[in-house]
Order: C-alpha cells, then sequence, then structure tokens
C-alpha cells in the first residue's frame, strides 16, 4: 500500500476557501429566500396590527354616540360666518344664502326625532349690523315663528312647500317676488334618517372590524408583497427611523369589499385601476411607520388622480396620532392639503384636534378643530375656526342630551298666508312699522 502524499498547503487553502464560498453561497441563497418568504407574512402582519389597533376601548364612544342615536338633542352655541360659497350647499339649501353672508348668530336648538318636534332660538346680526332675534317651533303639521322686531305675535303656517303658501296668499301680491323660501317640507331640513350613515355600523364596529381582518386573511393570496431597494428616515416619536420599503399590490375588488364592510355608500365613486399598488415602509421592529398609494378616482365619469401618503405617529396607540398628506390633480393643477388628528385623553374625555391645511398650489391653514366628546356624560364639544376662498367661519358648538321635553307654544298666531285683504294691509303696515322703527 502507497503512502497518501500530503497537499501542498496553498492547495488545501484553496480547497477550504471554495468550500467556504459554496457554502456561504448556499447560506445566503437560503436566507433569500426565507426573506422572501417572510416577505408577504411580514407585511401582512403590520397591516393587520395597525387595523387591530383600532378596537383599543379608549376610542369607544358609546355614551356620545348613544346620545347621537337617540334624536333627543339640544345644540346651543356661537357662529361667525364671513361668507359662503353656493356651491358648497345643496341647491334646496341656497334660498338660506342671502341670509347667512357676513352673519353672527347666538343659538340654541332642541329636537325630538321620533316625536318629530323642535324648537330653536336664535339671536342674530345680519350684515355685521341689522340686529334680529327669532323663536320658533316645528312638528309635523305646523311651524311657528316669532319675530319680535317684525311682528308682536307668532306667526303660523304649514311645513309644507312654504313658497307655494307664499306665491297663492295675499301676502305676495303685496311683497312681490322678493322673500326666498324653501319648496320643500321644512321637516325634512330638520328630522332626516340617519340609518344610511351610520346604523349598523357604529353599533357593531368591533364586529366589522374583526370581518375586515378575517377578510385580509382571506384574500391573503390575493395580495402579493415584494421588498424594494429603497429605504427612508421617517419622522416618529421625536427622532428618524430607518424604514424599509416594501411593494404591495392589491386588487381593487378588495378595496371595494372593505369600503363595503365599512357601511361607506359610494355609488357615484370608483377607482379606474384593477390594481392598486402600495408601498409599505417598516421600520427595524417590523413597525407600519408610512403607507402611500396612488389611484385615479371617478366621480362621475370625471377622473381625477389622486396621491395618499399616510403616517400612524401615536407611540403607545398608532392612531393616537396620524397625518395624512393628500394630493388631487383637478384640470392638470395639484391641490395638496395635509391632515393631522391626535388623540388626547384627560379625565374620562377624548378631546381630538384636528386640523387641515393646504400645501399646493397655495400655501394656508384651512380648518382648526377641537372635539371633546364625555365618555362618560355622552355630550359633544366642538370649537372650530374655518377660512378659506369659499367658506369663512368659526364657532363653537355644545351638543347634549334633550332634558326637557318640547311642546307647543300657547300663545295665539297668526295664520299667515290664509289673511284676507284687510288684515293682510294691517299686518304689512304693522310689519313696516315694527321693523322700520326698532332698526333707528
Amino acid at each position: 500500500m502507497g503512502k497518501v502524499r500530503k497537499l501542498p498547503f496553498f492547495i488545501k487553502g484553496i480547497i477550504i476557501v471554495c468550500v467556504t464560498a459554496v457554502v456561504v453561497c448556499l447560506a445566503a441563497v437560503g436566507l433569500r429566500v426565507m426573506e422572501e418568504q417572510q416577505q408577504k407574512p411580514r407585511v401582512i402582519k403590520a397591516m393587520v396590527s395597525l387595523l387591530g389597533n383600532m378596537a383599543d376601548k379608549k376610542y369607544k364612544m358609546d355614551s356620545s354616540y348613544q346620545m347621537l342615536k337617540s334624536g333627543k338633542l339640544a345644540y346651543s352655541g356661537e357662529i361667525m360666518l364671513g361668507h359662503i360659497d353656493e356651491n358648497l350647499l345643496e341647491e334646496r339649501y341656497r334660498f338660506l344664502i342671502p341670509y347667512l353672508n357676513h352673519t353672527s348668530l347666538n343659538y340654541v336648538f332642541n329636537k325630538d326625532e321620533q316625536g318629530k318636534k323642535a324648537e330653536v332660538s336664535l339671536e342674530a346680526a345680519l350684515y355685521g349690523t341689522r340686529s334680529l332675534s327669532l323663536e320658533a317651533y316645528l312638528d309635523e303639521r305646523e311651524c311657528m315663528v316669532y319675530l319680535p322686531s317684525i311682528h308682536n305675535s307668532y306667526l303660523s303656517f304649514s311645513p309644507e312647500n312654504v313658497k307655494k303658501q307664499y306665491q297663492d296668499s295675499l301676502l305676495y301680491t303685496v311683497l312681490g317676488d322678493g322673500a326666498v323660501l324653501p319648496e320643500e317640507n321644512l321637516g325634512n331640513y330638520v328630522f332626516y334618517e340617519k340609518e344610511s350613515i351610520t346604523e349598523g355600523h357604529i353599533d357593531n364596529f368591533e364586529g366589522k372590524l374583526k370581518e375586515g381582518l378575517e377578510l385580509f386573511q382571506e384574500l391573503y393570496q390575493e395580495i402579493t408583497v415584494e421588498k424594494i431597494d429603497r429605504k427612508e428616515d421617517i419622522l416618529w416619536n421625536g427622532g428618524y427611523e430607518n424604514c424599509t420599503a416594501y411593494a404591495m399590490t392589491v386588487p381593487t375588488e378588495i378595496i371595494y369589499r372593505f369600503i363595503k364592510l365599512a357601511g361607506v355608500q359610494a355609488e357615484s365613486l370608483s377607482i379606474q385601476e384593477k390594481e392598486l399598488s402600495f408601498l409599505v415602509y417598516l421600520d427595524g421592529k417590523k413597525k407600519l411607520l408610512k403607507l402611500e398609494t396612488e389611484a385615479t378616482v371617478l366621480v362621475k365619469d370625471q377622473k381625477f388622480p389622486v396621491s395618499v401618503f399616510f403616517y400612524p405617529k401615536g407611540v403607545e396607540n398608532p392612531w393616537d396620532s396620524v397625518a395624512v398628506e393628500l394630493d388631487v390633480t383637478i384640470e392638470n393643477i395639484i391641490y395638496g392639503f395635509y391632515l393631522i388628528g391626535n388623540n388626547e385623553f384627560l379625565e374620562g374625555k377624548r378631546i381630538v384636534r384636528s386640523n387641515v391645511s393646504m400645501t399646493q398650489p397655495y400655501i394656508m391653514e384651512l380648518l382648526d378643530m377641537d372635539m371633546e366628546f364625555g365618555q362618560e356624560t355622552g355630550s359633544i364639544s366642538i370649537d372650530f375656526v374655518c377660512d378659506t376662498p369659499v367658506l369663512s367661519m368659526d364657532g363653537v358648538c355644545k351638543i347634549e342630551p334633550l332634558k326637557k321635553a318640547i311642546n307647543k307654544p300657547e300663545d295665539e298666531a297668526v295664520k299667515i298666508f290664509e289673511l284676507n285683504f284687510f288684515e293682510m294691509l294691517r299686518f304689512s303696515n304693522g310689519l313696516n312699522w315694527n321693523f322700520f322703527k326698532k332698526q333707528e
């Protein structure tokens, strides 16, 4: 048996290097495969965690919501209105425009949705100069209005098509077309069905959220995720976090299913793309710090390119503080908006501070608003300032449970649209005398 010849040292080194290289390559390939296999679960887990955090009990507004749902509400506050563009109002409300611009008012408004009764008390300064006070009562059959600066008794009429009642009356012969009046039943402005907006959705929020999370899992295979070569430093909790970007593609049909699940009615709104592409940014702890997407939104066959950038910034809960950047292209002009919402929890109250600003083509603050929810008392306080080219107003509003019954005034009333010729002459003379005398 011959001797085994030893390999030279340098050849041993080459073999060891080659073997090591192969092992390293195999390990790298294995790690790459594992990394790719983990990308999708990692991103989906971050998304599901973000949605799951919405169920935090501190966000519940059970008492406030139950108060609103009851329909027995007392509103009070003060509003200062600079100007309002009529295009912001539904056509049926535009008859109010002449009375709204440059007006300030203090108000108390009580309503009982189920009993179909409401009453209002106003102290207004019309056009910034002429003062006017008003008291009114409304039910399904009658409306009673008391204007002490115009007449010394209640004026009554049916809530049905006030404009037609006026045109069919002798009052129209005296005053002509100057009065701007509604054609719809006045009850439609005060009493309305809330079912299409809230019923069954806020009541069962946790159930809906659970369904949404289950839907996410059900459609897991329909979603694609790929890690991309992009890093971004994102501001969070007073410092910058280096985040990794993942491209996520979601069929638009899934988005529609989530919208339907949330109970949002959007028949006239759709998305042009069959798939939506998202960029999801995760920090080193695999927490979602930024989500962005682009889409072409169709509204009544008009196309609007939209870009959305969403930042959950809360520390204890990501929804405690949220920032949203929104860019909408209209007729080749990009309109940029920046929205901030912060939740604070103090002594059994939830305070939501929100701000909306325009970032392009002009830089301006549009809306600043604080909303306080009494989680134990069932009340809502709103303090807001809005200043835009089409709307300028500020004020405060408090909403509380109605604590007293709404009763029809017992005072004698003048049926304003049923007056005969001689009654009308006395009424119009008294009206002119009282109004102009009290403006001196």
